[in-house]
């Protein structure tokens, strides 16, 4: 037996066992692909069928020009995840439940977590869903709902003392206590002045 013929094995063996693992977790109402709650991770919207997942990974590469003409990338930033999940809704009386919830999670910015064979993302929000309703397709509708992941960052503030700013007025104010306000030498000549021809 060739080593080829010892790998196509191999793959139809794999490729069997994943059918087989589809079809158990088929029986128990869990897809392989789907959308889950971001907290208990339970699948949402059992009746949409997803049929294709496109996942987007990308990264923005940080670029700088020096003296020789050259640029130098040094840096990259890894952008949020974008998915676009092809789902139909079938013909089992439940197209406007299903497409009510999908909108309440669309319309309230509810995070979910998408599950793929490759991987599981989460803290994706819904920011499209459009859909398309025609005569070909009486039975089922095909909906494309697009996702983005978000990216929490915990923001930190720090107060400025006198040596770190440029301005006096600009330093922090915590520890001065109660201030008077100062009237500039404008008000002072105007009340003076109204003094005089009041």
């Amino acid at each position: 037996m060739g080593f080829t013929n010892i790998v196509g094995n191999a793959q139809g063996t794999l490729g069997a066992i994943n059918n087989i693992a589809q079809s158990v977790l088929s029986l128990f109402g869990v897809d392989v692909v789907g959308i889950y709650d971001n907290d208990t991770f339970e699948q949402l919207f059992q009746t949409a069928r997803p049929m294709k997942a496109n996942i987007n990974r990308s990264a923005k590469i940080m670029e700088h020009p020096i003296e020789t003409g050259s640029v130098v990338q040094d840096f990259m930033i890894i952008q949020p995840v974008d998915i676009e999940l092809s789902m139909v809704l079938a013909s089992d009386g439940e197209y406007q439940a299903v497409y009510q919830s999908i909108k309440g999670y669309f319309l309230s910015g509810t995070q979910v977590s998408i599950q793929t064979k490759a991987d599981v993302f989460p803290d994706m929000l819904i920011q499209a869903m459009p859909h398309e309703e025609s005569a070909d397709m009486f039975d089922a509708i095909p909906l494309a709902i697009k996702l983005r992941q978000i990216q929490m960052v915990t923001v930190q503030y720090q107060a400025l003392t006198a040596s770190n700013v440029q301005q006096p007025q600009d330093q922090s104010t915590v520890q001065t206590g109660a201030q008077q306000p100062q009237q500039s030498a404008l008000y002072q000549i105007g009340s003076f002045l109204g003094g005089i021809f009041n």
